[in-house]
């Protein structure tokens, strides 16, 4: 991935079989390109045209896991990137672990000089620097100092090492340290608006082999209309929560109207079940379940000043979202897509 200025897109010499997107946000260019295209002899990857003439037939990271010199399949250092610098710098981002008191800052003292980070970023660093959250993960990129963050887990700043000895030392120490992060006040948590919600529903046709009349994976996922600030008596007088109100139930509307409509149908016949019917109610608990990468949530950047070009070298399931995000980030409001 490359983002540019845009009067830079055409003279890159990129060959357009290997462009995987490009567009223009604003005054930054983007173009998303496989690994491959970098050098297939630097990554042991296959050419574009090798791989449709000569198809893998075995694991691209299989022998270099096995004689210990890659962890992963997409195991880099910008050493590995054709015209990158040699050394990389390391990260280390630090998360909040309280959420009921203010963020006050970051207190480093258990490390000595040598092992202090090169940079710290903070919510006003990442201000200052003009980037911006896309409108999907609305909000602050890290915590402020002097709020409380939003969530367990938000991040609060973000700690980077040129010399990988000593990030590596420091992140032993830091690591799962209580200390590190300083809290002011304690804070009465506001009723915050849910990030989102969704309604599964689904009515089977007569047979086995008949279509559904109505279920989510066809006719698309619901989600509320809105959401209402009322008071929550179950839990205590005084801690309002937001309800989700979902569209009127309505059998020829719109998808979340109809899934309102068999929805409600559902919740009739369970309340009031035919006597033929056996109905089972159980209260079930499953385990919370993240989307698994499997890989580690990590990439390569690499401003270089002299052609004003930014490239990231990410592993993503959705290169489109992840470019288009990059771009927001980084460009101007004003989107024209190519």
């Amino acid at each position: 991935m490359m983002t540019e200025s845009a009067d830079q897109c055409g003279s890159t010499g990129i060959n357009r079989r290997e462009v995987l997107r490009r567009f223009v946000v604003g005054t930054v260019g983007v173009v998303v390109l496989p690994l491959r295209s970098f050098g297939a002899d630097t990554f042991g990857l296959p050419s574009s045209r090798d791989a449709r003439q000569n198809p893998p037939r075995r694991r691209i990271d299989g022998h270099p896991k096995v004689t210990g010199s890659k962890l992963y399949a997409a195991d880099f250092r910008s050493a590995d990137m054709p015209g990158w610098p040699a050394r990389t710098s390391h990260a280390m981002l630090l998360r909040a672990r309280d959420v009921t008191h203010v963020f006050a800052g970051v207190d480093l003292s258990e490390l000595e000089h040598p092992l202090l980070p090169d940079r710290t970023v903070l919510a006003e660093d990442v201000a200052a620097a003009k980037l911006r959250v896309p409108a999907f993960h609305a909000g602050d990129l890290l915590c402020r100092v002097g709020q409380a963050p939003a969530y367990l887990g938000q991040p609060l700043a973000l700690l980077i090492w040129d010399d990988f000895a000593a990030f590596a030392v420091a992140r032993a120490r830091l690591r799962g340290r209580a200390g590190v992060i300083r809290h002011g006040a304690v804070v009465s948590r506001e009723p915050r608006m849910p990030y989102g919600g969704m309604r599964y529903v689904r009515i089977a046709g007569p047979t086995a082999d008949s279509d559904d009349v109505y279920s989510a994976a066809r006719d698309g996922w619901t989600v509320p209309a809105r959401y209402r600030l009322v008071q929550s008596p179950e839990r205590a007088p005084d801690a309002p929560s937001f309800v989700a109100e979902w569209e009127p139930p309505n059998i020829a509307g719109s998808a979340s109207a109809r899934a309102s409509y068999y929805g409600q149908q559902i919740r009739k016949l369970l309340d009031e079940p035919d006597p033929d019917l056996l109905v089972i109610e159980q209260t079930f608990h499953t385990p919370p379940n993240d989307p698994v990468f499997l890989e580690p949530e990590s990439g390569l950047a690499w401003h270089d000043a002299s052609r004003r070009t930014l490239e990231l070298v990410v592993g993503t399931q959705s290169p489109d979202e992840s470019a288009s995000s990059v771009a927001e980030l980084v460009g101007r409001p004003a989107a024209i897509s190519e």
